[in-house]
């Protein structure tokens, strides 16, 4: 199987005029290389939740022609059943480990890593993979166990039911990409000689996109 993909050039140009230079008692211009870094980071995370919404419905296919999160991949749960809680999650983890690899020879055994949920799950996702120290084995926490929780605020605008499964990025998923030699935002300043003033500048060569989708798994929560 093979998926491709490819980068995009984002970037913006910040100029200040020789008056607002001068002026600047609070050195507010010694801060946009850390603004322009922060709006870096902000931009691939929101290109790789970007990808949770290319693959759920009607969005962008993988290689088979199936969207990632789909009932014919075994990765998607839905309905009343699917709410994040210990049975789902039990529901969930089973589904990764009975994945297959291509042409359905082999068992991969995928180990689920991370939970992934929006704002509204927060509080459910740490009940669920909290340690706790049971008294009984039918309080044993034992759905969450050995999950890392990743709580993202972007997913909220696509649900706020919704909530993901990932293994171990070294096993393929959601993955992005710079441009070789540039592995982050390029900043760049230019002092004018025609025009009184300096000017900023970041580049960012970035892409991302969904590489596998054994190793993923959505649950609608609804």
């Amino acid at each position: 199987a093979a998926e491709t993909y490819r980068l995009l050039t984002y970037g913006r140009i910040v100029s200040f005029t020789r008056q607002s230079i001068i002026n600047d008692d609070l050195e507010s211009l010694a801060r946009i290389p850390t603004m322009f870094g922060r709006a870096a980071n902000d931009k691939r995370s929101s290109l790789l939740v970007a990808q949770f919404a290319l693959n759920s419905g009607a969005g962008a296919t993988m290689e088979d022609a199936t969207t990632c999160f789909h009932l014919d991949h075994g990765n998607l749960q839905t309905g009343a059943g699917s709410v994040l809680q210990a049975s789902s999650l039990v529901t969930a983890r089973k589904s990764m480990r009975l994945q297959k690899d291509i042409g359905g020879r082999t068992l991969l055994d995928v180990v689920p890593r991370f939970l992934i949920v929006p704002a509204a799950l927060e509080h459910t996702g740490q009940q669920l993979i909290a340690e706790i120290n049971p008294t009984a084995v039918a309080d044993v926490n034992a759905a969450g166990r050995g999950l890392q929780l990743i709580v993202e605020p972007r997913l909220d605008a696509l649900s706020a039911t919704a909530w993901y499964l990932a293994a171990d990025p070294a096993a393929g998923g959601l993955e992005y990409a710079y441009l070789q030699g540039e592995e982050g935002p390029v900043f760049e300043q230019d002092a004018g000689f025609e025009i009184d003033g300096v000017a900023f500048k970041c580049r960012l060569d970035i892409g991302a996109a969904t590489t596998e989708w054994r190793t993923l798994y959505k649950s609608a929560g609804a």
